[in-house]
């Protein structure tokens, strides 16, 4: 029986060389293929790269590859969470607590104290009596601002890269992990603006508003800004959301949301809002269709967590009990549930798909069964929760952070 030609061919040997080495016509031509291929690749990495140099020659900088290899280093780092039981920094009248790549950053009105990931102090600078400091960290830069004041900075895990000033005070702002930042203000013409800048910190846009401008906020590839408003009219809010694309001047979305007045807006995947107004939530997409909702008639809001994770709201449910109603929706605008907490909550914090609350005198682990999967008692008051992962929080007081672990 003689053998199919295609594999005749393959199997076909040729002899040749005085050592006798084995040669195969059909590996030949593919590895001579292969290696024009190569050489092609070569060329088009070339090329890329003349490009990428020429049309980004302002970036070609010593000090830029310098911040590149720092943050490759921090990157590297970034997979060890907070091994150390607590961590110390200088105390100030006024404080706000942020993460940032995996470590603390706590800025107050004299002084900024910023930790990597591996607990080392990376940053300490005097802030030059910030007003009612705020901070916002996440992704490329973490961002300093003065709420009420009109100076900013933004800063990496090692130092400065940043810092500017508004001719009006600062009511708001937010980072995004590509790191364009947007900036709440006012100008004498409106009640609001909000300024958008790019990761190079050069002005993209500016929205005026002739409403009060609550919140804004920026989706991870600073492709997407949203910007929640309310106005008064005959003595009433009236709340609305834009969503609006980058370099773009027209809003994609312009939707009424309520009668009370806009608390927070923010981005829980990159095309979908959630809008936190007194009176409700609301999950609205780019094209302005509402995913879902819950209308907290005139329940008063205790307290809330919204971001990439979804919102958990809690509810106080009657002034004569001491426990509040908590609600909790993933980033999709699902109900995962909807119980009574047991306790009066002052501080929610999301993570994954734990929930933990504060209260006066306990922390609480909320399982996605809505179950309480691990309570710690101890003292809360004058402190702040930040949930490193589903399991990890810090408890921020004024002069130091205690990591705990919120699992059996």
């Amino acid at each position: 029986m003689k053998k199919p030609r295609i594999l005749a061919f393959i199997f076909k040997r040729k002899v040749s060389g005085a050592d006798g080495e084995v040669q195969n016509p059909y590996f030949e031509e593919i590895s001579a293929r292969l290696g024009t291929l190569q050489v092609v690749l070569y060329l088009c990495l070339f090329a890329f790269i003349t490009v990428s140099f020429i049309s980004n020659s302002e970036l070609i900088t010593y000090q830029n590859f310098y911040h590149f290899f720092q943050d490759l280093n921090a990157s590297v780092l970034s997979g060890e969470v907070f091994s150390e039981e607590a961590l110390t920094y200088p105390t100030d009248r006024q404080q706000d607590f942020s993460l940032y790549r995996g470590g603390l950053v706590v800025a107050g009105n004299r002084n900024l104290t910023v930790f990597s990931s591996s607990n080392k102090q990376s940053v300490s600078e005097n802030l030059d009596n910030y007003q009612n400091p705020a901070v916002e960290g996440t992704g490329k830069y973490v961002l300093i601002y003065e709420l009420g004041g009109t100076r900013y900075s933004l800063y990496n895990l090692h130092q400065q890269m940043h810092t500017g000033k508004t001719d009006f005070p600062i009511t708001g702002a937010a980072v995004s992990e590509s790191g364009s930042f947007a900036l709440i203000s006012a100008s004498e013409q409106y009640t609001s603006v909000v300024s958008l800048y790019n990761d190079r910190f050069s002005l993209i846009n500016r929205y005026n508003k002739n409403g009060y401008v609550m919140d804004v906020d920026v989706n991870k590839k600073g492709t997407l800004i949203s910007i929640l408003t309310s106005e008064v009219e005959q003595g009433q809010y009236r709340t609305s959301l834009e969503i609006y694309r980058v370099g773009e001047t027209e809003a994609r979305t312009v939707v009424p949301l309520s009668r009370s007045v806009g608390l927070d807006c923010s981005f829980s995947t990159q095309s979908t809002v959630i809008a936190l107004c007194a009176d409700g939530v609301f999950f609205i997409d780019e094209q302005g269709i509402q995913r879902a909702s819950l209308d907290f008639g005139d329940t008063p809001l205790a307290a809330y967590d919204v971001g990439e994770h979804g919102i958990a709201v809690a509810l106080q449910a009657s002034p004569l009990l001491p426990k509040d109603l908590l609600i909790f929706f993933d980033a999709d605008g699902k109900l995962i549930y909807r119980i009574e907490s047991g306790v009066r909550i002052s501080q929610l914090e999301i993570y994954g798909d734990s929930v933990f609350a504060l209260s006066s005198d306990s922390i609480l682990r909320f399982s996605k069964k809505g179950e309480i999967a691990f309570a710690w008692s101890g003292m809360t008051a004058d402190r702040e929760m930040l949930a490193i992962d589903e399991d990890e929080i810090l408890l921020c007081s004024p002069q130091r952070a205690i990591y705990l672990r919120m699992s059996s």
